[in-house]
């Protein structure tokens, strides 16, 4: 089964060779989905696939689903299948995936899936059950998984761990996230970990705020600048 993916994409004016692939963050409730990096990305010399989760709980607006759809949907799969046919069309030889929170998730989900050499990723929910499974989003889960008791959240748990062990070649990390934010034990490290654990290069950089929101204000810096060497790019100082 497959599903319709909300997306756009900008040509490169340059670098013709690499895809880079910007998934949505999460809008807070009852605002619609959008698609995030516009401004950061906009004078990247590659091409820029700009994709929306708009699969989610049935609105209007429609929620947010981690790119992931009803269960059963197919939109994960078309997601990959979307970015695998992007890439080919354009003969673009590497793959960037990039997003923050909820886009975070994705970059590194479908990252692994389609092969990305690299995966910039703010502040990601890694373990999604223990993110999603709680009272606040337990709807979420329920749309995704099928429910929100101990099954489904270790399955969502799982989904993004199991994905880079699948990959033969897990791409390169480079992650930032809030030195006192929650997320920096709960799901930065347990990746780190299992980076290490395959051998896989990674980067952390800890900025100074505690609050999940801060990563909307440090991620567009830390985006471009890890992107730039990614392609080689000299910014001035």
């Amino acid at each position: 089964m497959r599903a319709d993916i909300t997306h756009e994409l900008h040509p490169a004016t340059a670098d013709s060779g690499t895809l880079v692939v910007a998934f949505a963050s999460a809008q807070p409730q009852g605002a619609p989905p959008r698609y995030r990096w516009y401004r950061a990305l906009s004078d990247a010399p590659c091409h820029r696939l700009f994709v929306l989760d708009d699969h989610g709980l049935p609105g209007p607006p429609p929620g947010p689903s981690w790119f992931l759809g009803r269960q059963g949907s197919g939109v994960a799969g078309s997601v990959c299948d979307l970015i695998e046919r992007t890439g080919a069309q354009l003969g673009a030889a590497r793959t960037v995936t990039i997003g923050s929170s909820m886009g975070g998730w994705a970059a590194l989900y479908f990252g692994a899936r389609v092969g990305a050499g690299h995966v910039i990723a703010g502040e990601p929910q890694t373990r999604l059950g223990d993110y999603l499974c709680g009272p606040a989003f337990h709807p979420i889960a329920e749309h995704v998984a099928g429910g929100s008791a101990r099954r489904e959240r270790r399955r969502l748990d799982r989904l993004l761990f199991d994905a880079v062990r699948a990959a033969p070649a897990p791409p390169h990390v480079h992650v930032c996230c809030g030195r006192e934010s929650s997320h920096y034990e709960r799901h930065v490290l347990p990746l780190l970990a299992l980076l290490t654990e395959l051998g896989a290069q990674s980067e952390l950089e800890l900025g100074d705020y505690s609050d999940h929101e801060g990563i909307a204000s440090h991620f567009p810096v830390f985006l471009r600048r890890c992107l730039d060497e990614v392609l080689g790019l000299a910014r001035d100082p």
